[in-house]
């Protein structure tokens, strides 16, 4: 049977003479913003799903159990945290784009320390009545639900890929192999490679609850907290970049993670600099 026109029924679509990317792309993502609405007459059953979820203590207990480090996990500490004398307002001022060839090397672990402790660290935490044993951490971003999908990932110049801990503050050696960060620009700048704040969502943390709905909530999530690392970025003085030249599914094969449950949903590139106050 032959697919219809229009349609990406198979991988081979993409090559075929008359695929135009842009209106398949448009077309995929009105369907899929349709699949996140609210609407009047869905509203009632999604609220009642929403209620039992808020009700039941092994939901609440799913929920807040968030990815912990296993036996073979290497735990790496980061430096206590300095954090900088600037205001929020001096942070909004100064927060720019950097060009790409500015950003050479890396922060060092101080750095890094502190721009993770201001943007990411969890900062208080919330026991649910009807849950007792359960603990919501809270982080200093907005999250739906305080479910916090959004998982952090970090890559440093000749070192394998880091889960950050918000909760440990610290870094998370899961045994992933040393690779390169691949980008969609060719060839390699001969100049040292920056560090890569990689944002993943595991959307059914966010499904559970919210249904389709929750890729929305995810996607906003991850947008909150690029902004949080961008403001801490420019609080520290270190050059950044809200990156998009980067080819999903390699950047998820490096990291490991599932591409369809935990995808890639954002990029900040995190240069080095010496003269910090």
């Amino acid at each position: 049977m032959t697919a219809p026109p229009n349609t990406m029924s198979s991988a081979i679509s993409f090559h075929h003479p008359s695929f135009d990317p842009d209106a398949e792309v448009c077309e995929a993502l009105e369907t899929a913003h349709e699949l996140t609405r609210f609407h009047r007459a869905t509203m009632p059953r999604r609220a009642r799903k929403i209620a039992r979820f808020l009700q039941d203590p092994a939901c609440l207990r799913a929920a807040t159990t968030l990815r912990s480090p296993t036996a073979a996990d290497i735990l790496i500490a980061l430096p206590e945290t300095v954090l900088p004398d600037t205001s929020l307002a001096a942070a909004l001022q100064n927060r720019c784009s950097a060009r790409r060839e500015a950003l050479t090397g890396g922060p060092d672990l101080a750095q890094l320390s502190t721009v993770l402790h201001m943007a990411v660290r969890a900062n208080r935490i919330v026991t649910p009545a009807v849950a007792p044993d359960a603990a919501f951490h809270h982080r200093p971003y907005p999250s739906a639900g305080a479910l916090y999908p959004c998982e952090l990932y970090v890559i440093r110049p000749d070192a394998p890929p880091y889960r950050y801990d918000a909760r440990r503050h610290c870094l998370v050696d899961y045994g992933q192999p040393v690779r390169p960060f691949a980008s969609v620009e060719t060839g390699p700048s001969g100049l040292p490679e920056p560090c890569v704040l990689i944002i993943t969502a595991e959307l059914a943390r966010a499904t559970g609850k919210y249904g389709g709905r929750g890729y929305r909530f995810a996607a906003l999530e991850a947008g909150h907290l690029s902004q949080n690392l961008l403001l801490a970025a420019a609080a520290v003085g270190l050059p950044a970049l809200g990156y998009g030249s980067y080819f999903d599914a390699e950047l998820e094969d490096l990291l490991g993670v599932d591409p369809l449950g935990e995808p890639v949903m954002a990029v900040i590139l995190l240069g080095g600099n010496t003269n910090i106050n």
